[in-house]
C-alpha cells in the first residue's frame, strides 16, 4: 500500500537500521567480528523493508504518470526524476554504502540484487577479493560461466556486458 512509503513508516526503519549499524561498528572496533556479523542479516532486512516501503508510492506515481522505460531504468537528470524514484534510489545507495562500510558484502549484494542495484553489484564484483564467495543467484550464474540462472533483467544485461579486460576496466571507471 502507498501509506507504507510515508515518512512515519520509513524514518523509524532508517533510525533502527542506523542503530544496528552503529552497534555492529562498535563490535567491529572492539574486535568482536562474529558478534558484529550476527547483526548484518537483520541490518540488511531492515534496509530491504525500507526499500519495499519506498517502492509503494513509486508504483502509485508510475501508474499516475509513467516515465518512459529508458528514463526510469537508466536515470534521467535529477530534476526530471520524480521524488519517489529519487528517494528510492537514494535509500538504495545508502543501504549499500552502510552494508559495504561494515564489510557485509554478501548482504549488500543480496539487497542490491533484490532491488536491481547493478552499480553496487558491479562495484562488489570488481572489488571483492577472490577468497570471498558471494552466493546470490546472479553471482552464482556469473561464477558458473553463464547467465542462464540469472534473473531475466540481469541475464539481458550480461549478454551485452564487456568481455575484454580493457572494456571491463573502462566500465568500472565510469562507476
Amino acid at each position: 500500500p502507498a501509506w507504507t512509503g510515508c515518512t512515519a513508516v520509513t524514518a523509524p526503519l532508517l533510525d533502527l537500521a542506523s542503530s544496528v549499524a552503529d552497534a555492529a561498528a562498535r563490535l567491529l572496533s572492539a574486535g568482536e567480528e562474529a558478534e558484529a556479523a550476527s547483526l548484518f542479516a537483520p541490518l540488511a532486512s531492515l534496509h530491504a523493508a525500507r526499500l519495499r516501503c519506498l517502492l509503494a508510492p513509486l508504483a502509485a506515481h508510475a501508474a499516475a504518470s509513467p516515465l518512459p522505460r529508458h528514463d526510469a531504468a537508466e536515470g534521467a537528470a535529477e530534476g526530471a526524476v520524480p521524488q519517489p524514484l529519487f528517494a528510492f534510489r537514494e535509500a538504495r545507495t545508502d543501504a549499500s554504502k552502510q552494508l559495504l562500510g561494515l564489510g557485509a558484502a554478501e548482504h549488500a549484494a543480496s539487497v542490491a540484487e533484490a532491488f536491481h542495484d547493478f552499480r553496487t553489484l558491479a562495484r562488489i564484483s570488481a572489488s571483492t577479493p577472490p577468497p570471498l564467495q558471494l552466493s546470490t543467484p546472479a553471482f552464482a550464474a556469473f561464477a558458473s560461466g553463464g547467465a542462464a540462472a540469472a534473473p531475466p533483467l540481469l541475464a539481458a544485461r550480461s549478454a551485452t556486458a564487456p568481455t575484454s579486460a580493457a572494456a571491463a576496466a573502462a566500465a568500472q571507471a565510469q562507476l
